[in-house]
């Protein structure tokens, strides 16, 4: 049950959250005169109540500072995306010739016996097979420049390929030593050693389209990230070059397949707010279309048998 105290204070508290000090101090000065025996409890409840004011105040105040307003920026998201790509590059200028392994087959026939007839005579074939096994050729992806266009487009206006497969050139940016005529040295004065000499270093540069779609509205990037690695690489002889003693030959024109992938990070800010207009706004701006150019410089090197000459001091 509730005493009248507890009302005389409920409207001291009143007072106190209208800021009213001097209906405060009148309040309790008659509350005292009319009734001793609370004086003290009352007094002790007023003074809690102010503090709880006051630290009331305080934590506004210190609310209205943190709050952050609502804004066009929105929330700020994170979204990674990959693009697989192969290409296949067609390759006739060398630093130096590759070596590719050259199959030397041999065949004879046998005849059976002369006592079979004719309609059944048959014959067995001996096929010998001669296989070498060069150094597998080596890449290296040495630098990748990407420049691109990017844009918001509706799904009816973005038209891009969905084939990932590119044919592409390879421009070679290796230059070619020119051998100096000299008086032919002694041949004990050469050693043959087996170790990595560069193929040729040449730059490939790729056209593709795409699109990544965003589950909101994108208002702004904050940043957009991307990193080129190659993940699997072939090198295919085309057209072969002088025959060498040991069952292999060089390789005068050849044909490279790399595949690799590009992964992007998007960190972007997104609307939250959903309204018509939001709605019909969000159908062009969660669908980005990107344009880019893809430059990649490609080291190939291959483990060859080369003549190192001998010096005395």
């Amino acid at each position: 049950m509730n005493t009248p105290l507890f009302f005389e204070l409920k409207r001291i508290q009143s007072l106190q959250q209208n800021n009213d000090k001097t209906l405060i101090d009148q309040e309790l000065y008659r509350l005292q005169n009319n009734d001793s025996v609370h004086t003290k409890s009352l007094t002790e409840s007023v003074k809690d109540i102010e503090e709880q004011g006051i630290k009331k105040t305080i934590i506004e105040v210190k609310e209205e500072c943190n709050v952050i307003p609502p804004s066009n920026l929105g929330n700020i998201y994170s979204k990674e995306n990959i693009i697989p790509f192969t290409i296949f590059v067609e390759i006739d200028d060398f630093l130096r010739l590759p070596i590719s392994s050259n199959i030397i087959q041999q065949s004879a026939l046998f005849l059976e016996d002369d006592n079979q007839t004719q309609q059944s005579e048959s014959h067995s074939q001996f096929i010998h097979t001669e296989l070498s096994y060069p150094e597998p050729m080596q890449y290296r992806l040495v630098r990748s420049t990407i420049d691109e266009i990017i844009s918001f487009n509706s799904e009816n206006e973005m038209q891009f390929a969905e084939n990932r497969i590119y044919e592409t050139i390879a421009n070679p940016i290796h230059m070619h030593s020119q051998k100096k005529k000299s008086k032919p040295e002694c041949t004990h004065n050469h050693i043959e050693v087996r170790v990595p000499v560069v193929v040729g270093e040449y730059e490939i540069e790729i056209n593709m389209s795409n699109q990544v779609f965003f589950e909101q509205e994108v208002l702004d990037f904050k940043e957009i990230s991307r990193n080129v690695e190659l993940r699997n690489f072939k090198f295919i002889p085309v057209q072969s070059g002088k025959s060498l003693d040991n069952g292999t030959y060089t390789v005068s024109k050849g044909k490279i397949k790399l595949e690799g992938i590009i992964s992007q990070n998007f960190r972007y800010s997104a609307n939250t707010n959903h309204n018509e207009n939001a709605s019909q706004q969000k159908q062009k701006n969660n669908r980005l279309h990107q344009r880019m150019a893809l430059n990649l410089t490609v080291h190939l090197s291959q483990i060859q048998k080369i003549k190192a000459t001998l010096y005395d001091e």
